[in-house]
């Protein structure tokens, strides 16, 4: 029996740093039909082991990506849209060819693809970036994909020629579903990038041109919830010709499905950590502050977003180093499951003369600095003790990044938290509502952007 127009789904897809997820949604009533993720094993996935470098094998993403394919079968007749959006600032590089999808292995078939370097990528150091031609609307730091570029250009020319094209790893999902000859980007993803004219929608070619960037890498601009082309083979049992939407920013999806009202803030901590606010109707971005980009939104809007590199991913690497500790104590090392049960239940107050600064991954805007504790004593020593100074010190730090004046020019009068460290963390809930005293805080059930992208699609 056909699929009537009342029962179409919409399929959306995140890829994310360290997981893929699937939504579907119905669009006549936006019902949520299904939700799954698969971890991409991103410590397999990493390929360099380089200080400072972040590669992901692109082969691992897409893997996990076709696990939760298999997921949807029930629902896949019903899918006429399908809505992609995933980890911005990172890029990867492939040589074009005519067709990606092998429906023998019910793969895609890459001939020549590099790593996904990620948005934690470290490579360009203070000093090099120093070298780099400035950008009116954003401080370009390691990470971002023109700096990336730049630096695989100076440093491994012969690498870098045996590509032909560059996007996020969402626009190459993309240009693979719909068999594009070049990629497209939307503004979302471009801006993340660098060196983006936030006014004319344009690449900043003068600039880039200057310094000898290979602007043929540079994909075309597309407006953030349109559609890129159609699906031009069956996958997964979702038939041939279905929309594609232009591959979108992950925050900027996540932000979608959480804000209610244009005074809503949202802050999110998981991976990484992000406060944004959306911008009045005829704000024109000007010059970025040191911590904050101004990130496009949708219908020619922005987000102010102050985006920290320390997250959920400080407190792994706590949990890592207590069971790398006692390993070396020759004791019974508990399982990382049972550490966070402990570290997770603990009622003990803290003191609160611990002081504990978590940027042990250097922010966006200094590459270099590093973590650090202070007002230690023998009283404040405790293992409750320091992971409560840890997390205090996550939410101060991203209150820290976003100046008064957007918060005020914003007309925020509500926060809406969120992201996977929110919803187990009680300590950061906590924190988060004695730090912000005087705005009203929200806990919301973390929103994932694969779910924000399929109701972008939905309404355009």
């Amino acid at each position: 029996m056909a699929t009537t127009s009342n029962h179409l789904c919409v399929l959306g897809i995140d890829i994310g740093t360290s997981s893929v997820k699937l939504s579907v949604i119905e669009k006549s009533t936006r019902l949520l039909l299904h939700l799954c993720s698969k971890e991409t094993n991103t410590n397999n996935a990493k390929i360099s082991l380089a200080d400072g470098t972040d590669e992901q094998d692109v082969s691992n993403i897409f893997s996990a990506l076709h696990d939760c394919l298999v997921q949807i079968n029930e629902w896949a007749d019903r899918i006429d849209t399908i809505a992609v959006t995933g980890q911005m600032h990172g890029v990867v590089l492939w040589q074009h060819k005519e067709n990606f999808w092998c429906a023998q292995s019910q793969k895609f078939q890459f001939n020549e693809i590099s790593p996904l370097y990620t948005w934690q990528d470290a490579r360009c150091s203070r000093k090099f970036l120093a070298t780099l031609p400035p950008d009116p609307h954003s401080s370009i730091s390691t990470g971002f994909g023109c700096a990336t570029l730049f630096w695989l250009h100076e440093n491994h020319p012969q690498f870098l020629s045996k590509f032909n094209r560059a996007g996020t790893i969402q626009d190459l999902l993309v240009v693979a579903l719909c068999n594009l000859s070049f990629p497209l980007m939307s503004e979302q993803n471009a801006a993340s990038w660098g060196y983006f004219d936030l006014i004319n929608t344009t690449w900043n070619l003068e600039k880039l041109r200057s310094h000898d960037f290979p602007t043929h890498f540079l994909p075309k601009i597309k407006t953030s919830g349109s559609h890129a082309g159609k699906l031009t083979h069956d996958w997964f049992r979702i038939k041939s010709g279905a929309q594609v939407g232009v591959a979108l920013g992950d925050f900027q999806c996540a932000f979608y499905a959480l804000h209610e009202r244009d005074t809503d803030a949202v802050l999110n901590i998981s991976t990484s950590a992000q406060l944004a606010v959306l911008m009045p109707t005829n704000f024109i971005p000007g010059p970025p502050f040191p911590a904050v980009i101004w990130a496009p939104y949708f219908e020619g809007r922005f987000l102010a977003e102050a985006a920290s590199l320390n997250g959920g991913n400080v407190l792994a690497t706590f949990v890592t180093m207590l069971r790398e500790w006692l390993g070396a104590l020759d004791v019974q090392v508990p399982s990382e499951f049972d550490i966070w049960n402990k570290l997770l239940s603990t009622s003990e107050i803290s003191t609160g003369d611990l002081n504990v600064s978590p940027t042990i991954f250097g922010e966006r805007h200094l590459p270099e600095m590093c973590g650090s504790i202070t007002n230690i004593n023998p009283t404040n020593i405790s293992l409750d003790n320091v992971f409560h100074a840890l997390c205090t010190g996550l939410v101060s730090n991203l209150r820290r990044l976003m100046p008064d004046e957007v918060w005020e020019k914003a007309n925020i009068d509500r926060i809406v938290a969120t992201g996977s460290v929110v919803a187990r963390n009680t300590i950061v809930r906590e924190e988060i509502q004695r730090q912000f005293t005087k705005i009203p805080v929200v806990v919301r059930e973390e929103c994932d952007a694969a779910t924000g992208a399929a109701l972008v699609m939905i309404k355009s």
